[in-house]
């Protein structure tokens, strides 16, 4: 397999840390000069995107959805759990 160096140094990633074992990571994209990330027309739709998921995680395990298994190093849920944003 054929492996590429690519200097990208603006790229923009959102990620949730959940605990020390789990992170979830979000796209991104090249940001913009614009100050805020949410105003930014590359990154702005995966920033607003990312809090949209991170406010439903949230939501799925106060409702009790989701939750954790007993070492926390895996969510555990019914297969047939549909999730809209």
């Amino acid at each position: 397999m054929k492996t590429y160096d690519i200097v990208v140094n603006d790229l923009r990633l959102y990620c949730m840390v959940v605990n020390e074992c789990i992170v979830f990571l979000f796209n991104g994209g090249i940001k913009t000069p614009v100050h805020d990330a949410k105003d930014c027309p590359n990154v702005g739709p995966y920033f607003k995107q990312a809090n949209r998921i991170v406010k439903k995680f949230d939501q799925l395990f106060q409702d009790k959805s989701i939750k954790w298994n007993a070492d926390q190093t895996d969510i555990e849920f019914d297969l047939e759990l549909e999730i809209e944003l």
